[in-house]
């Protein structure tokens, strides 16, 4: 209870929120200006309340009540639906208004200090309208399906499924178009507004040179859920211009699917992308939305830290009729050089793509990798044109598609009409991944931090589509899993999710209580750094892909692991780290040097209490004259040597145990319990005996 009350007076929230029925909680979250306009939820289901009596009693017979439940849920579905679509003109129409003051003469503006903090205070309350708007919509989405599903279950009726598809249809929630406007339009004023404090044109503004060099970069991944997703775009549009991927589609978002090739009997690139193994490869095939061409890449991880190299994607096009060709190796380095003849690729990338073209093609048939997942999402980024100091992206609608794990005749990936509605994963967050390359000890901007470390952004370690993707389909085969599957919104979507096995107490809390329902972060708090992934493309990128510096890198297998040698009767499987559905949990994080370092210290110290308790014990023996002279000393002497010499090879054990724990990163205790209580025993009764 003390600690309940303690989180309530750090959050100023109660437990119970989080147990808020829904009907309060849409009560609490609606805006008093909008309040005639959301759905009557509270009414609806008191309504079917007193219908569900009336047809038990056998006072109303049931088709009735049908009827007009579907003529009320139409009046409300209307309701909502025109006041969307007319809240959405009236602020595009604002957001309008505010472009062509803006692209009136700016020398005003500039001068005027007052003015200018009068554009940031009209930029916020155009960013209140479009995320409230995009608020209402998602709350009212939400307590549609909730409330059909409460018919079905009071009612003893079907009818969620035909009207649930009848609610998708309109406009408030396939509201994509319309959000896609409004984002693009507030990006441009964003834009014009930044242009105006600083007085610098982003379009042409670039950061580069040899100063580069000295730069750290690092890419951290978070979760976002749906609710907060337009807060988190207006958020960042306020400080990066929008990427419009085809400027002649009014769309913020492009669609990006990806295939993914793993060897389904070892999932060896699964294993070797989770564990981050040096030299560990991902090999997939991406298309982009109204794109020709398939990108074919490759990307290879390497531990910067230990290695001194970073991470780096290399890719090159094919077209869609020669990709299974590739695979099987029909389609011959003479085919690709008469693609890129068409192509009209310089020396340098020609060379390049073509030493590519036959490692992937030997990787592909020697490893035997098949089409094992796919992933497809609509990509919003933000960057600055030719500066890559801060790059956001936001995926949205991401789903994880099982693949046939095979190779099929002229088929590279699975048909969307083969698809299997349970071979489809939908997963329920947004991914929000932030790129940053900053001078060594310069902090990000402070709108990055506020915006990753405010309550919108979960972090996620490591976080990976592919790897997600196949620990949720294909959990029989993979060898390991990532730490974030055993989580308790993931439960539900696992295949079977009756046989999975109890999980411990301290991760059975995924979410937070004290948290409104959203998820908690993790317990660390040290963000890990992941270095950020070279790209290397031997074609045209595709518009908002960032390309990058650096060479090809020579494929290496993954080296071997690893097995900690010393004193092998020792059993240490009671050492080892969790575990999910029998196989491992694998929580990879950066180890620093000075772990080591403080592990020596520790070792040192242990070494250092021996060497004086073993001088003490040769003193006792030399002075003693021999065991004849004086028997009493000459055995004390001889008890403190062999405490001594027990506890150097205690704390070399201790050593060498403690520092393969660190290096294979289980997550044990590394406390020495015993050690010391023994040593102070041993003491005191050597000591009491030579009184």
């Amino acid at each position: 209870r003390r600690r309940r009350r303690r989180r309530r007076r750090k959050t100023g929230r109660t437990e119970k929120s989080s147990r808020m029925k829904f009907g309060n909680f849409m009560d609490s979250e609606k805006l008093s200006e909008w309040e005639l306009y959301y759905l009557d939820y509270a009414v609806l289901k008191k309504w079917l309340k007193v219908k569900s009596t009336a047809v038990k009693n056998g006072t109303q017979e049931v088709g009735v009540c049908e009827a007009q439940f579907q003529q009320l849920i139409g009046s409300e579905l209307k309701k909502v639906n025109d006041f969307f679509l007319r809240t959405s003109e009236h602020v595009l129409s604002k957001i309008d208004g505010f472009r062509k003051v803006l692209s009136a003469d700016t020398i005003e503006y500039q001068k005027s200090k007052q003015a200018r903090h009068g554009l940031q205070r009209h930029l916020q309350y155009l960013e209140r309208l479009i995320t409230n708007l995009h608020y209402f919509s998602w709350l009212n989405e939400v307590g549609f399906k909730k409330i059909l599903k409460k018919h079905d279950k009071v009612m003893g009726v079907l009818v969620s499924p035909w009207a649930i598809v009848r609610v998708e249809e309109q406009s408030f929630v396939n509201s994509g178009r319309h959000f896609s406007r409004l984002l693009i339009k507030f990006s441009e004023c964003c834009a014009k507004v930044r242009v105006i404090q600083t007085g610098r044109d982003e379009r042409g503004h670039a950061v580069g040179g040899a100063a580069a060099q000295s730069f750290q970069r690092e890419t951290v991944k978070y979760w976002v859920e749906s609710r907060d997703v337009m807060r988190v775009k207006t958020h960042i549009a306020r400080h990066l211009p929008l990427y419009i991927f085809d400027s002649k589609q009014e769309q913020e978002a492009a669609q990006i699917t990806s295939c993914y090739y793993d060897n389904p009997e070892t999932m060896e690139l699964y294993e070797g992308r989770l564990r981050k193994t040096e030299g560990a490869i991902a090999v997939r095939f991406r298309r982009y939305e109204n794109a020709t061409e398939v990108f074919a890449e490759r990307k290879t991880h390497h531990e910067s830290w230990v290695t001194g190299k970073v991470s780096i994607k290399e890719r090159f096009t094919l077209e869609p009729s020669d990709v299974f060709e590739f695979i099987t190796g029909k389609y011959t380095e003479e085919d690709f050089e008469k693609h890129m003849d068409a192509q009209n690729f310089p020396p340098k990338a020609r060379t390049d793509a073509l030493k590519l073209f036959r490692e992937m093609q030997f990787q592909i048939r020697s490893r035997r990798l098949c089409p094992t997942m796919t992933t497809a999402y609509k990509r919003t980024a933000f960057q600055i044109p030719g500066d890559a100091r801060v790059r956001i992206s936001l995926d949205t609608d991401l789903k994880m598609i099982r693949e046939s794990l095979q190779l099929v005749d002229n088929q590279w990936h699975l048909p969307d009409y083969e698809t299997k509605p349970q071979d489809i994963h939908h997963f329920p967050y947004a991914v929000l991944e932030v790129k940053l390359q900053t001078q060594e000890g310069v902090a990000p901007p402070a709108w990055v931090k506020e915006l990753t470390e405010g309550p919108m952004c979960r972090i996620v370690h490591k976080f990976s589509k592919f790897v997600h993707g196949c620990a949720v389909h294909l959990p029989s085969r993979c060898p390991c899993f990532p730490p974030w599957i055993q989580w308790p919104e993931f439960e539900a979507y696992l295949k079977d999710p009756s046989r999975l096995p109890a999980l411990p107490n301290q991760f059975s809390s995924g979410i937070d209580p004290a948290g409104g329902g959203r998820p908690a972060p993790p317990s660390d708090d040290e963000d890990e750094v992941e270095m950020d992934e070279v790209l290397v493309d031997f074609t045209n990128p595709p518009r908002g892909e960032e390309e990058g510096g650096g060479g090809l890198r020579e494929d290496s297998d993954p080296p071997t692991s690893t097995c900690y040698t010393l004193l092998s009767l020792v059993n240490l499987e009671h050492l080892q780290g969790r575990q999910f559905r029998g196989q491992p949990i694998i929580e990879r994080v950066k180890i620093e040097p000075k772990t080591y370092f403080a592990l020596e210290r520790t070792y040192l110290r242990w070494i250092s209490v021996s060497i004086m308790l073993e001088s003490i014990g040769i003193a006792l023996i030399s002075f003693s004259g021999g065991q004849s002279q004086n028997s009493f000393a000459f055995t004390t002497g001889m008890a403190y040597t062999l405490i001594a010499t027990v506890f150097m090879g205690y704390a070399l054990w201790m050593y060498r145990w403690r520092a393969y724990q660190i290096r294979t990163q289980c997550d044990t205790n590394f406390d020495a319990v015993w050690g010391p209580v023994f040593l102070f025993i041993a003491i005191v009764t050597a000591t009491i005996l030579n009184l």
